[in-house]
Parts: structure tokens; sequence; C-alpha cells
């Protein structure tokens, strides 16, 4: 919920402000080294806020795949007893993220976009 209401936007209105610092509507394969060659400030923003994205993708997938973990204990706990314990292992888990666990996450969410597009029938390419 906080993703959907606070970073969401947030991310918008980052990459907004920084695509207008390029001069260029969007970015494409056309213009891309254009960009990095003519404002390379703007391009290490846009990696850094492209791992920011990526840090917030493996923060949410550590919580689905940590809290259908515990749904499997048969603990009888509170419903806030159980949050509060799913994200305490989930900020754990991202204190031990490596590269290759990174790298598990990015290729697991890209290999399962399309099909999770076509499920929730989300279009952002067409």
């Amino acid at each position: 919920m906080l993703v959907d209401y606070i970073w969401l936007p947030l991310n918008s209105v980052i990459a907004g402000f920084l695509l207008s610092q390029t001069g260029y509507l969007f970015i494409s394969y056309n213009n891309i080294f254009e960009i990095i060659k003519n404002a390379p400030i703007v391009s290490l923003g846009f990696v850094i806020l492209i791992a920011i994205n990526l840090l917030v993708a493996y923060f949410q997938l550590s919580i689905l795949f940590i809290g259908a973990r515990h749904l499997l204990y048969h603990e009888k706990r509170t419903l806030i007893e159980y949050s509060r314990k799913v994200f305490r292992e989930s900020l754990a888990f991202m204190k031990k993220m490596t590269i290759s666990k990174a790298l598990f996450i990015f290729l697991f969410v890209a290999m399962l976009f399309p099909f999770i597009r076509k499920i929730f029938k989300i279009y952002y390419f067409k």
C-alpha cells in the first residue's frame, strides 16, 4: 500500500523531473546514448532511480515469500503480530542481500512479468 500511494507517485515525479532535464519526451534506443553523452548527471540519476526501484521490488518480493512461508506455520498470532514478524524478517533479509540474490529476483520478475501482465490485465507495453 505504501508503494502504491507514496513510492509510485514520487517515482513518477522524480523520473519526470529527470526526463525534463534531458530535453526529450521519452527515453528510447535512439536517444539513450545522446542522453548519456550530454547529461551524465541526469543519466546517473536514472541509474540510481532504477537501482532504488529494483530494491523496492526485491523488498516486496521478500515480503511476499516470507509472508507465504509464515502462513504455512499454523501459529496462532494476531494480524499485527504476523505483520510485524514478516516486516522484521523482510528487513533482515534485505540486510543480507547479495548480488546473486538480487540478480535472481530480477530475473524471476523479468521472466514472470509477461504472465503477470496478462493475468492482471496490465498493459504497460502494447
